[in-house]
């Protein structure tokens, strides 16, 4: 449980450095973080999810509507799933829990002097597997040495290598604060 806290907490790290938001880091820590939790819960299903700027957009015109300071929610529409300021809540978990997701993209933006970071993500019919991680991909899709399910061609794009010591440094920069608040999260939901 302390390892998936830890990797849980490394999902905000990019989002706490203004220098360090990027669509690569933000993709791969929480691809890192859906691996930690497929793991720890034993999820044999798990996607990696891969980014697609197109879908930014839709995150830019759901802000549109709410406004630059949106509470925290999740707006579900055309097959996708609107995650507005997962700044300080559990939204995240969700994210997270959603195994059939293959696509995702990163908005931040502005609310007063505070940063908003919206994610979207595709929704797909997937209910969760239990077994260990990557041993129930669908058939177009392989494991991974993360255990997350992932298409042969999706290697490319914005995947940045990051080392064990690029993550504790960035860790150490940002705590105790991060942007999902002092405790994240409050609890893990259990598949049966």
């Amino acid at each position: 449980m302390k390892s998936l806290l830890v990797l849980l907490l490394l999902v905000p790290t990019t989002f706490c450095l203004p220098n360090a938001f990027s669509r690569g880091s933000c993709l791969q820590l929480i691809n890192a973080a859906r691996s930690a939790f497929a793991d720890k819960l034993q999820l044999a299903n798990m996607n990696e999810l891969v980014y697609n700027k197109k879908l930014e957009k839709k995150a830019l015109e759901q802000l549109s509507y709410s406004g630059p300071c949106p509470q925290p929610s999740i707006i579900s529409q055309n097959h996708l799933d609107i995650y507005l300021n997962v700044k300080g809540h559990d939204l995240i978990v969700d994210l997270l829990s959603a195994t059939g997701s293959t696509q995702m993209a990163c908005v931040r933006s502005k609310c007063g002097d505070e940063d908003v970071i919206s994610i979207v993500t595709d929704v797909q019919d997937s209910s969760p597997i239990s077994g260990p991680p990557g041993t129930q991909c669908s058939s177009e899709r392989l494991a991974n040495s993360q255990g997350l399910c992932t298409q042969e061609y999706s290697r490319g794009g914005y995947a940045r290598k990051v080392t064990a010591e690029d993550l504790k440094e960035g860790l150490e920069a940002v705590m105790p604060t991060t942007i999902f608040g002092p405790f994240f999260p409050p609890f893990i939901p259990i598949f049966g």
